[in-house]
């Protein structure tokens, strides 16, 4: 009733067929019996400011990675037990950030860097 309406393209497989995954060649074939669901490793990191490569696509970026990445950029040690790494490559080359070395919170160090994230928050840096 409404599909004139819709600025999308709507696609409508004949029976026995499904779409599946993204527009190209592949997008329509046989039905299948089963399906799939779960976590899927592929996605988008997004980044921006003074210190970010521009239009430059970055390969090999998890979502683990972007936790450490974060601390590293506000200066705030990660914990040796963190998962992912920093994503240097991210930065441009003669920048502060990927000058810096990264700097991984020794055991018992906790306290530092809650100070340090309650500084942080106080001079709203996050």
């Amino acid at each position: 009733q409404y599909m004139r309406d819709a600025p999308d393209i709507v696609l409508l497989p004949s029976k026995g067929y499904e779409i599946y995954g993204g527009i190209d060649r592949d997008v329509i074939q046989s039905k299948r019996v089963s399906w799939t669901t779960g976590n899927h490793p592929k996605g988008i990191i997004l980044a921006f400011g003074s210190e970010i490569k521009e239009g430059e696509k970055i390969n090999g970026a998890r979502i683990i990675d972007i936790a450490p990445t974060i601390l590293h950029i506000f200066g705030v040690p990660i914990p040796k037990d963190m998962d992912g790494r920093v994503l240097k490559e991210i930065f441009e080359e003669d920048s502060e950030l990927a000058k810096k070395d990264t700097v991984y919170q020794e055991v018992g160090e906790k306290e530092k860097t809650k100070e340090k994230i309650k500084e942080l928050k106080r001079i709203g840096r996050i």
